[in-house]
């Protein structure tokens, strides 16, 4: 899916962690992930230069940062921003659509299925502790009375 031109862009360039000297530029790779903050969507733009070893024995690439969701063009800001609106403030799916169609960013239903049930398989670990820690029974010795 194509990121409307109109939002913003924060490039982000990330060269090979390995020397590139005497290696040739033949181009690039650009991914681009939808970002939140509060009051603006905007696009994350990493960009990575690709390199011709000297020897022609290879091409170099820096290594893109791992996503919480891998494949989804959302990142943990969007992420988080959905499934508070969602859980929180109670605002349905559909209307989080409409929103984030009148910024521009026309998003299928199923992708914010994907995305809120992406992120409650993240946090499920977090839920299960906060679990355990909530609903461990507490055990109370009886109380002696004392005599006057």
């Amino acid at each position: 899916m194509k990121l409307p031109e109109s939002l913003r862009r924060e490039e982000i360039v990330i060269e090979p962690a390995i020397d590139t000297t005497g290696c040739k530029k033949i181009g690039e790779e650009i991914t681009e992930v939808l970002e939140y903050q509060p009051g603006e969507l905007y696009v994350k733009q990493y960009r990575r230069p690709k390199y011709a070893r000297p020897d022609n024995s290879g091409v170099m690439i820096g290594q893109l940062p791992s996503r919480p969701i891998e494949k989804a063009m959302a990142g943990e800001g969007l992420l988080a921003q959905v499934i508070i609106d969602k859980y929180i403030d109670h605002l349905p799916l559909h209307r989080q659509m409409q929103r984030f169609e009148r910024a521009g960013v026309k998003l299928a239903y199923s992708t914010l299925t994907d995305w809120v049930s992406g992120t409650c398989t993240l946090i499920a670990p977090l839920f299960e502790a906060l679990k355990l820690r909530c609903c461990t029974v507490i055990t109370c010795t009886p109380m002696r009375h004392r005599s006057k």
